[in-house]
């Protein structure tokens, strides 16, 4: 069997604080094909010095104004030649050294197209695991975090829709799930991910605006996914 690249992604921007302990967590994994790809927004604090640190085991970096966080991370995409893409921001990362091996010196990844784990969240006040939610229910909300999730590269040749500044991962991720893509969790925590920041965490009504959107985008709305809940369990009921 062979084993796949993995190319992730960091974006970041002002990180200095941050965006070394996300590089190492990447770096320092024990698998042989990984690609690293980071690309930061013009920072202005000190990250550069990091990432330059760094430069000669990076596949790929940059740093120059980009549009948002999801056009920044389309960037990445376009430079990734990896089998498989990961998006790591910066102030998150692995759990620890092995997850990469635990997900692809395995049978997990066989004809899957979207790859996902478990979350540690970090706050202020400490840490909470969080185990991902059942894939049905992404027709309401994300039932994982995108740092806990690997994506086949050639489904993602057309990268996030930028018409979606917070959600377009979640955008990208129910779209897969309507085509029909074949989702497998992985039992395991693969990241640990700060939940106190974050554009989605400091722009929560915004974001949730936007998932509302996104519904409606697929045609349903909140209510029309409780129905269509309820009529899969009543039909399941039915059979056995």
């Amino acid at each position: 069997m062979d084993t796949p690249i993995i190319s992730v992604i960091t974006v970041c921007y002002n990180a200095v604080v941050s965006i070394e302990e996300t590089m190492l967590s990447v770096l320092d994994q024990r698998y042989d094909k990984v690609e690293y790809i980071v690309i930061d927004g013009g920072s202005k604090d000190g990250t550069l010095d990091i990432i330059k640190k760094y430069a000669n085991r990076l596949a790929y970096w940059t740093s120059e104004p980009d549009k948002g966080i999801y056009d920044a991370m389309n960037k990445g995409i376009s430079k990734a030649t990896g089998n498989w893409l990961n998006f790591m921001n910066a102030g998150d990362q692995f759990i620890d050294n092995k997850v990469l091996s635990k997900c692809f010196e395995s049978s997990f990844h066989d004809n899957v197209d979207v790859l996902y784990g478990d979350v540690v969240y970090k706050y202020k006040f400490g840490k909470r695991m969080v185990e991902a939610g059942n894939i049905q229910q992404i027709i309401n909300h994300m039932v994982f975090s995108h740092q806990s999730t690997f994506v086949r590269k050639q489904i993602m040749k057309d990268g996030f829709n930028l018409k979606w500044r917070l959600a377009a991962d979640y955008n990208f991720l129910l779209g897969c799930f309507w085509e029909g893509r074949k989702f497998v969790h992985v039992g395991i925590p693969m990241s640990l991910v700060e939940l106190d920041n974050g554009a989605t965490h400091n722009n929560y009504s915004q974001s949730r605006k936007e998932v509302l959107g996104i519904h409606k985008q697929f045609g349903y709305s909140f209510l029309n996914a409780i129905g269509c809940i309820f009529l899969i369990c009543s039909i399941f009921m039915l059979v056995i």
